[in-house]
């Protein structure tokens, strides 16, 4: 369930993914689930209840972070991920910079 078969597409993968998010969202390791997929990456599945889509978004913001923080900006990406957590629970979809609806 928390991993799609490459052959899925549209309403099916929403709704498998759907349902492996429904099962995170009572996981009382969520949180480390996703900070480990953040970490590794895991490239594939849901995880910490955030969809491989969904992950990719957050290393994206993760590496503007990084880049405004070497440059002497100073920012916080922590109160972001949190806040794209909770969205993933109520069954927002993120759309990532690049990613069109073929892949939905």
């Amino acid at each position: 369930m928390f991993f799609n078969d490459d052959m899925l597409r549209g309403v099916e993968k929403q709704a498998r993914e759907s349902a492996a998010k429904k099962i995170c969202t009572a996981c009382p390791i969520k949180t480390e689930c996703l900070e480990h997929a953040l970490a590794v990456p895991e490239n594939f599945g849901v995880w910490g209840g955030l969809t491989e889509d969904e992950r990719m978004v957050i290393v994206k913001f993760k590496r503007s972070i990084d880049r405004a923080e070497k440059a002497g900006m100073k920012a916080d990406a922590t109160s972001w991920v949190h806040s794209v957590q909770s969205e993933s629970d109520t069954e927002t979809t993120i759309t990532p910079v690049g990613v069109g609806s073929e892949n939905r």
